[in-house]
């Protein structure tokens, strides 16, 4: 999950074998950009906020390519929810399954 600027704030098991980092050492220290190819985090912000792809603060899910720790990348799917958290403030949570292997 990150916040509005793309920090990460929570990072599962899931997220950690998939691109290689431990929850640790993004959590307050990596920006989502930090796993995208260049660009997608723009991309994907820009989607969100145009009615043209689920409704704004939607996104349907779509192939991307994560960028993974050892450099690798992996092929997957982004889907986004909404999360509330206890401040009752809405954030992106950002949810990756990979489709294949590392490529």
């Amino acid at each position: 999950m990150t916040n509005t600027k793309g920090d990460i704030l929570i990072f599962n098991r899931g997220a950690e074998n998939i691109l290689g980092y431990k929850a640790d050492e993004v959590v307050g220290k990596m920006n989502i950009r930090g796993v995208y190819e260049r660009g997608v985090a723009k991309e994907v912000m820009e989607k969100l906020k145009s009615p043209d792809y689920g409704g704004v603060g939607k996104l349907t899910s779509f192939p991307i390519v994560h960028r993974r720790k050892d450099g690798d990348s992996s092929k997957g799917t982004f889907r986004h929810r909404s999360s509330t958290m206890r401040t009752e403030k809405r954030l992106p949570a950002l949810a990756f399954s990979r489709t294949s292997e590392r490529d």
